[in-house]
Parts: C-alpha cells; sequence; structure tokens
C-alpha cells in the first residue's frame, strides 16, 4: 500500500497526511493535495510527492466503467497479463469505498468558491480513488496535433486487440506528456467487456 492514500477495502474512505499532524488543524491540503482541477469524471489534486490524486463518484455508469478499467489495467499490468500501453497512465495506487465525513470536508475546504459543483462527493458516497503520474501540458502546434491523432488510433486499436472494450473521450484536454514526449491519455471515457468488468481482485 502506498503512503498517499491508506484506507480500507471497501470501508470508510479517508486520506493520511504524508508527516505527523499537530494537535493544532492545519490545512487539509497537506492531507489530500492542492486542487488542480474537476470535470464529470472526479476531482484531481496535486500531491506533495509531484503525482496526482483522482477521486471520482461511482453513481454514474461513466465513473464506475473508468474505475473498472483502471483497476483492471493497473492489476494486470503489474501481474505480467497485460502489456502496459504508452499511452495510458502508471496507476501507482487505487482503491475503491465510501466517503468518510473528513474526506468529505477536506473536499470542500479545498474546492475554489467559484466551482460550477457545489459538491462533488459526499459522506457515504461509493467512490474509488487512484494515483498517477503529473505529465506536463501538450504543445498544440502542427506536429503535436499528428502525434495525438497517431495516438488515439493506437490506443484504440490496442484496445480491439486486448478485446478490453472500446475507449472514447480522448480530447486535447485530456492528456498530457510524459518525459519521453509520448501522449499520454490521462482522462477518457470507456465501454469495458464483460472480462474487464469480472475483475474483482483490487490492486
Amino acid at each position: 500500500m502506498k503512503k498517499e492514500v491508506i484506507f480500507g477495502l471497501f470501508g470508510l474512505i479517508g486520506l493520511t497526511s504524508l508527516t505527523f499532524r499537530s494537535a493544532i488543524k492545519t490545512k487539509d491540503a497537506e492531507n489530500i493535495g492542492d486542487y488542480l482541477g474537476m470535470g464529470m469524471q472526479g476531482i484531481s489534486y496535486d500531491l506533495p510527492n509531484g503525482k496526482v490524486l483522482k477521486i471520482v463518484d461511482l453513481k454514474s455508469t461513466e465513473n464506475l466503467n473508468m474505475a473498472r478499467f483502471m483497476n483492471y489495467y493497473a492489476v494486470n499490468t503489474a501481474n505480467g497479463e497485460l502489456k502496459p500501453n504508452k499511452h495510458l497512465p502508471t496507476i501507482h495506487f487505487f482503491q475503491v469505498g465510501y466517503a468518510n465525513r473528513q474526506l468529505e470536508e477536506e473536499i470542500l475546504e479545498e474546492m475554489p468558491n467559484n466551482t460550477w459543483r457545489n459538491n462533488i462527493i459526499e459522506y457515504n458516497t461509493p467512490v474509488a480513488m487512484w494515483v498517477i503520474e503529473k505529465y506536463d501540458i501538450p504543445e498544440t502546434d502542427v506536429t503535436g496535433v499528428k502525434e495525438f491523432m497517431k495516438a488515439k488510433a493506437e490506443l484504440s486499436a490496442w484496445f480491439y486487440e486486448n478485446e478490453l472494450g472500446e475507449i472514447s473521450d480522448l480530447h486535447i484536454d485530456n492528456y498530457g506528456l510524459d518525459e519521453n514526449r509520448n501522449i499520454v491519455f490521462f482522462d477518457f471515457d470507456v465501454k469495458p467487456t464483460m472480462e474487464v468488468v469480472a475483475g474483482k481482485k483490487i490492486m
């Protein structure tokens, strides 16, 4: 289990600080990370170690399918049953459960005042969390567009070849560049196959 997030399988989920907390309450970003952004699929935070924490509620089919795939991908690449794809993020941690009060309060505290959503995660909401690398903002020149289209085609073909389902919503706001300048899609929609859905082992 990684240090970034510590909580029980299918229990109430909370976050723990990377350092010991004093008796005086400090800014909760020290525990959950600094707010990075949000969308329909969840909310993201910068972690102190340079990685990114994503939290999604599992009440929507889109989020549930993405969480199923991310866990399946993490487990099966770790055990060697599936070759990693350079266009998908490296997953350092994955877990599911139900949001506890601490998680709800820390998310609310970190959300900006002008957000278009009042509360993305409420108490006892079924949620999934995962920790991935943070990827550089992509360039938008002509060469970048060509590479972007190539990466989309390669990733879609890889999904088909490995019978993982269909991947979509691969657009310019949903990818970054790794240290080798590979395009990595960190946010997307997926319609997983029954094999993926049936994968119950948690990373």
